[in-house]
């Protein structure tokens, strides 16, 4: 009976502002969700716009070769596929909120979706790019063949765009991404240890 008095009168002596406020960290991880949430719907309505002008270019210009018109449908269903994954991460993002009340299942889905992304980043994006490359290569082959130079031109910087996000832009935003989910994972396993 000593024994229990003892750890209870500890447990009142307690340092309380060595605990993590928990209301604290589940605002911030309602606002790094948010945040990823965000820039998701962003990049979703940049890619409806570009596929809005590619339908546009589509059924407004009359292209000489066949090829070009299927270039612009595969650049159309490349951008698709990329909108149906960030769809897939919100919808996920939504799943774990609905968690919150409940660390251990949050934690769980939020690993779970920091592997999602993971893997989205790495494969998703790869194939993204293969993609969107071969059809645009494929675009501007008309192009080329009305004016060697234009077309040239077209492709050097073209390609140049594409080497720099994929080598600058890309791994600049893997590594937020990464940072912010790491975060949220943290304060949730903050959580955890208080309880």
């Amino acid at each position: 009976m000593d024994n229990f008095k003892n750890l209870q009168d500890s447990w009142k002596k307690q340092d309380s502002s060595n605990l993590p406020d928990m209301e604290a960290i589940q605002s911030n991880v309602k606002s790094l969700r948010n945040k990823l949430v965000r820039r998701n719907v962003m990049a979703m309505v940049a890619l409806i716009v570009t596929i809005a002008v590619m339908l546009i270019i589509l059924f407004r210009i009359d292209f000489e070769f066949v090829s070009t018109k299927i270039a612009l449908v595969g650049v159309i269903f490349t951008i698709s596929g990329a909108i149906v994954f960030l769809i897939k991460l919100n919808n996920q993002m939504y799943k774990a909120d609905k968690l919150l009340n409940s660390s251990k299942s949050y934690l769980q889905e939020l690993k779970k979706f920091k592997t999602e992304q993971s893997s989205l980043q790495k494969k998703g994006i790869a194939a993204y790019f293969i993609l969107l490359t071969g059809f645009m290569a494929l675009y501007f082959y008309e192009v080329y063949q009305m004016n060697k130079w234009i077309g040239i031109t077209a492709y050097v910087f073209t390609g140049l765009w594409i080497l720099f996000v994929w080598f600058v832009m890309r791994p600049r935003q893997i590594a937020k991404n990464e940072q912010r989910i790491n975060e949220m994972i943290s304060e949730v396993e903050r959580i955890e240890e208080q309880l």
